[in-house]
């Protein structure tokens, strides 16, 4: 007979303790590796975690600081701490940059990759750069006659669009500046551009039914060059967005039609030639509402290029349902494939009357607010919602915080007061700090608690 202390989890083999927690979603998992420092290490092993997080990390690309000579027994419990952080947003340190003066907060004034932030000043006087890790600002005046209007960057360039329609680019982190690009002559304005690497796409605002669109793409070790793609759609098109991806040196039109819930795709080298099209259809109905999130990004071989959501609510039949719900349906390019993928979850909210406004995605992770300026995540996996604690971040509930930008490592939220700067990689020391979360096993004191 087992006395009252008795841990029974203690005194199965590893292999027997991971069959019965992969049962458990990982963050379950992770908390129950609070229980004791014998549990810890139980539920650290290979053969447990490396399971449960194949579908946050599906291959060896993982962008986390690994210490140098660390144990492979505890890189996938990294690993496991990183996943769970991000699920709920539980950052492991944060920063506030104060005052920096960005003009307004969109998707055009504010610009992030790669740990490299840049944004426009209020009324557009000045460009400055920020590297998250080190610190390092640039600040650039620009001249009143060439005031900016749009901004993207990404570890080895900055670029802007300037009032006289022209593009300036800078190389990083030298700042060398490039010879400026004029627009395509009789196109004044942009509908979308991105960078990545060294390589930017620019597409022109669309005419109304017009039978192709204007773009440009420019490698910035090469000479940019202007092109036409025709439209594979006859009716007219709800959205037209452009992707940069320097990892394979093409940029993708994506296309999404008004009529009949289809999209296409038409992708390119950074020559201008066609290397694939394709098309999906039957994406969505007329309840769906598209979320404006930032750009697409390469992650794993697969992009987010639309996240389309519509809510259930038991006070209109139409949506078939008797509890309050929330479906979303994310549409996935694979870069490997060169085809589209689709993917519906369906969440019940318990929050009736409440409209949510998707802001960022990111893998099977969903930050959102409601109606209500209450922050919440779902996890798209587990199909689940919570409320986030935002902690510090008092001024993120006001109307005005329109975009989050975000990747593995970091969430921004961009203010015009104020930036503020989660951290979810558990290596990395940013500057500028203000916060920082607890040792999670101090408790533990270095000795064994098991009695």
């Amino acid at each position: 007979m087992y006395g009252a202390h008795y841990d029974i989890v203690a005194g199965l083999p590893p292999e027997i303790v991971a069959t019965i927690f992969h049962y458990l979603p990982l963050h379950q998992v992770f908390s129950a590796r609070r229980v004791s420092s014998s549990w810890s290490w139980k539920l650290s092993s290979v053969q447990l975690i490396d399971g449960l997080l194949k579908s946050w990390f599906p291959n060896d690309q993982v962008s986390l600081r690994i210490p140098e000579g660390l144990s492979s027994q505890a890189v996938p419990a990294l690993k496991a701490e990183h996943v769970d952080a991000y699920r709920n947003g539980n950052p492991f340190s944060t920063s506030t940059l104060p005052t920096p003066g960005i003009s307004y907060p969109d998707m055009y004034a504010v610009a992030y990759r790669d740990g490299v932030l840049a944004w426009l000043t209020f009324q557009c006087i000045e460009m400055r750069i920020y590297w998250i890790e080190s610190g390092e600002q640039i600040t650039r005046t620009i001249d009143g006659a060439y005031r900016p209007s749009e901004i993207a960057v990404t570890s080895q360039l900055v670029c802007i669009r300037t009032g006289t329609d022209k593009f300036q680019v800078w190389k990083l982190p030298s700042m060398e500046m490039m010879e400026p690009w004029s627009l395509k002559p009789s196109q004044d304005r942009i509908n979308s551009l991105d960078a990545s690497g060294t390589t930017l796409a620019i597409l022109y605002d669309l005419s109304a039914r017009a039978p192709e669109v204007d773009m440009a793409i420019w490698d910035v070790d090469d000479e940019p060059i202007h092109l036409k793609a025709r439209i594979q759609e006859e009716f007219a098109l709800t959205d037209v967005q452009i992707m940069a991806d320097d990892a394979s040196k093409s940029v993708i039109l994506l296309e999404r039609a008004q009529i009949g819930g289809s999209a296409f795709f038409t992708r390119f080298d950074t020559k201008g030639s066609v290397l694939a099209k394709g098309s999906i259809n039957n994406l969505y109905d007329s309840l769906y509402i598209r979320s404006h999130l930032p750009m697409p990004i390469n992650v794993n071989g697969s992009a987010t290029v639309w996240i389309l959501y519509k809510e259930h609510s038991p006070h209109y039949p139409e949506y078939d349902t008797s509890r309050p719900a929330l479906s979303i349906r994310r549409v996935f390019f694979n870069l490997t494939k060169n085809e589209f993928s689709l993917a519906t979850a369906r969440i019940c909210t318990e929050a009736e009357d409440r409209m949510f406004i998707i802001y960022l995605v990111w893998k099977d992770c969903v930050y959102c607010q409601d109606s209500g300026s209450i922050w919440y995540i779902i996890d798209l996996k587990e199909r689940k919602i919570e409320p986030v604690h935002l902690g510090r971040f008092s001024r993120c509930t006001e109307s005005h915080w329109k975009i989050l930008y975000g990747d593995e490592t970091y969430i921004i939220w961009a203010h015009n007061d104020e930036i503020k700067i989660w951290n979810f990689d558990k290596n990395i020391k940013i500057a500028n700090q203000d916060w920082e979360r607890p040792s999670e096993f101090s408790k533990f004191k270095n000795h064994d608690r098991d009695k």
